[in-house]
């Protein structure tokens, strides 16, 4: 493929990502057709299927897209940011459930279906996975060189510290912790207490 090709490919490939989110917020996942989806894009059916094999693999695709932009939010913080390590621990989980909770209001109807099927959501988010505990990592033991975190098992560390992140997406996006300032505040405290307690040094 040439370079022209490969640039047409992309773009084309874009498109059709752009307009099936488009069409899954105002429609829904399950009333979204393929046909739909290349009739907007004004391709013919046999062009898209070119592209994605599936409806599943386009909504994989319109996923792995916002996770995308949540990973460069975050890393663009964790790699920019100048505050103290414990802060920047905290103000980077904050950042993260926000930016997570922006791309499901931003996905309109993809809300229900994003956590419905968890095996899908996580065949798309294994790759940002891997990225973020990367971002995880570095926070800890950039706080640990600061001798400000005691000395842990980053690596474990890193694992946990991440597998509670991902279940409190959930109820968080729901509201269960809480939507207005204030008991977003209340839980923050709450998420500072349990995590800082066991790493910052006394």
């Amino acid at each position: 493929m040439s370079k022209g090709e490969s640039r047409i490919y992309k773009q084309t490939r874009a498109t059709f990502i752009s307009v099936a989110r488009d069409l899954f917020v105002e429609q829904g996942y399950q009333a979204t057709t393929m046909n739909a989806i290349a009739k907007r894009s004004g391709k013919g059916r046999r062009t898209l299927y070119n592209y994605f094999g599936a409806k599943e693999e386009v909504y994989l695709a319109v996923i792995h897209e916002e996770l995308q932009q949540l990973y460069e939010e975050v890393a663009d913080f964790v790699y920019n940011g100048e505050m103290p390590p414990s802060q920047k621990l905290m103000s980077f989980i904050i950042k993260r459930m926000n930016s997570i909770n922006e791309v499901v209001e931003r996905n309109g109807s993809l809300d229900a279906e994003f956590f419905n099927d968890i095996s899908a959501v996580e065949r798309s988010r294994a790759r940002f996975d891997i990225l973020e505990r990367q971002l995880i990592a570095k926070l800890l033991q950039d706080g640990i060189n600061a001798g400000a975190f005691r000395r842990i098992d980053v690596k474990r560390s890193t694992l946990l510290l991440h597998a509670c992140l991902k279940g409190l997406e959930v109820p968080y996006i729901r509201g269960q912790l809480g939507k207005n300032e204030e008991e977003l505040l209340k839980t923050i405290r709450v998420v500072r207490s349990l995590i800082l307690n066991g790493i910052v040094k006394q």
